[in-house]
């Protein structure tokens, strides 16, 4: 079975570099007793802890002495103490992640880079955002990955609101005069 991230795709949730708000962190030990409860992989290669109840199984230096001793077990002995306080070093590093992540030139930085990515500006200087290209029939944009605010807008002949950039307008955005077919209708109508 592959890992989460052998898969390009999904490398980055793997990694912890998503765009989303939530750093995610690995913690080994919450991994092996979601997916090996029991440890059997465990007390096969681990001889020292095949005695461990299983509550105890993948935290043993958690335990107490005398615990320890009706198990055979000498932490620090058969079994090395733990290099890492995992609950401590998760939280530091979340709290050093949203520290940096909260700094203005950090905040600045990848909000602009995205938006370059993702915006075409046209000769009226009006921006759109862009996406490649699925087809001959695809209009090359995505409309979700700007604010509403930040997508381009005009005012309708018809009604006078204003009205913001769609997908189905790509193509033929710079002959757009109207909100909507009902403002289009309407304006025909009159002489």
């Amino acid at each position: 079975m592959a890992s989460s991230g052998s898969c390009h795709r999904r490398a980055q949730p793997a990694g912890g570099t998503t765009v989303i708000n939530i750093p995610r962190v690995s913690n080994p030990i919450k991994q092996t007793q979601d997916h090996e409860p029991h440890g059997v992989f465990v007390r096969r290669w681990l001889l020292a802890l095949r005695r461990v109840p299983d509550s105890w199984l993948f935290e043993p230096w958690r335990m107490l002495a005398d615990l320890q001793a009706r198990c055979g077990l000498r932490v620090g002995v058969e079994i090395a103490e733990p290099l890492v306080d995992i609950e401590a070093a998760t939280r530091a590093a979340k709290k050093r992640l949203f520290e940096l992540r909260a700094q203005p030139e950090v905040r600045g930085a990848s909000t602009n880079r995205r938006r370059a990515r993702l915006t075409k500006t046209y000769s009226d200087g009006q921006q759109v955002v862009r996406q490649k290209a699925n087809g001959p029939n695809d209009s090359g944009f995505l409309m979700g990955a700007l604010k509403k605010s930040e997508l381009p807008s005009k005012l309708c002949l018809c009604c006078g609101r204003p009205y913001f950039w769609r997908k189905k307008w790509a193509k033929v955005w710079d002959e757009v005069k109207y909100c909507s077919e009902r403002c289009r209708r309407t304006r025909k109508d009159k002489p």
